[in-house]
């Protein structure tokens, strides 16, 4: 009856033939009032309620009604808002939780989108935890000037430390890991990983806007080469782009170290800024190979395919080479 927006019985003889007897007394003070659906208890419905108080989210944490993606969209809020250290221990485990993982069936940028959001000012909570009046500087700028208005002071009632974020990050490379293992088999053999980070590659992977993502191509194909890396028996990650005037090539290998994927992916970009704008694929790289007798059993290419041919095409490939 709610469903249809039907009206409450008038009376209890009314109330008696409805149906409704089932679900209690009659109620004098909803007679004639239109029927309305309740609104579902839900983790959006509680904050929606209460606001983003720490108390809240220990609560929804502790009652087990904070699903894992709302759980990883959160974890700034945790920290923010200072949630009880037993709490960022059971979040931490839940990320390291190989069944967790696998039920949530997340995209892996979603746990980078997590890491990402992990870089809160430490020491500015501190002194809003010391003195609430304290106003924390804006970002100078127009930019600066909006964020001011919009952005809401709140006060953590635990001040979180530096220990506490690198937890955080290592629960989050720990939990990529996982999703990786558990969804890629392991490569075998020699491979080498071609990860695009021309230009076109800076473009979103979906939307525009604050209801777009904040994820761009280039970002999404650097962590699944590091994730592929990860499940390869031997690797060489190579990144591609077009030559500049202080760099001759298109392409240049980069030198990882350790199987974390999220924090590797900085170092990625960082190297890729000695490289151009333009998408010429290195070709010759590959004749190089050729030319060495340097053997790979597998080729991955993670790029929006906007290649351009470039003059380095192999016009020699020799047979008997696995690709």
């Amino acid at each position: 009856m709610s469903i249809l927006g039907k009206r409450y019985p008038e009376n209890p003889d009314v109330f008696a033939t409805s149906g409704l007897a089932v679900e209690g007394e009659f109620n004098p003070a909803l007679a004639t009032k239109r029927m309305k659906i309740p609104t579902p208890v839900t983790w959006e419905t509680q904050l929606s309620e209460t606001g983003n108080k720490p108390e809240v989210w220990e609560d929804l944490i502790k009652t087990k009604k904070l699903p894992f993606m709302a759980m990883l969209r959160n974890l700034r809020n945790l920290l923010i808002t200072g949630v009880d250290p037993e709490i960022h221990g059971v979040v931490q485990s839940r990320l390291r939780d190989p069944d967790q993982i696998q039920n949530s069936r997340l995209f892996p940028f979603r746990f980078y989108s997590a890491y990402t959001a992990l870089n809160v000012n430490i020491e500015e909570l501190k002194k809003l935890k010391e003195d609430p009046n304290y106003e924390p500087p804006a970002p100078s700028g127009k930019r600066g000037l909006k964020e001011k208005h919009k952005r809401k002071k709140i006060v953590p009632k635990i001040a979180p430390t530096e220990e506490t974020v690198e937890n955080y990050k290592s629960a989050l490379e720990e939990a990529v890991k996982l999703s990786t293992a558990l969804n890629v088999k392991p490569v075998k053999g020699s491979s080498v990983i071609f990860a695009d980070v021309s230009g076109s590659m800076s473009t979103k992977i979906s939307g525009e806007g604050s209801s777009g993502s904040d994820i761009t191509c280039k970002v999404a194909g650097l962590l699944l080469g590091l994730m592929m890396r990860h499940v390869c028996e031997n690797s060489e990650f190579v990144i591609f782009s077009s030559p500049t005037q202080t760099y001759p090539k298109c392409w240049k290998k980069v030198e990882l170290e350790g199987e974390n994927i999220l924090s590797l992916i900085k170092k990625v970009v960082k190297v890729s800024h000695a490289l151009g704008g333009g998408t010429d694929f290195p070709f010759d790289y590959i004749e190089q190979a050729i030319e060495n007798r340097v053997h790979f059993d597998n080729m991955f290419i993670f790029s929006d395919m906007m290649i351009s041919p470039g003059s380095g095409q192999m016009n020699n490939t020799k047979s008997g080479i696995n690709w």
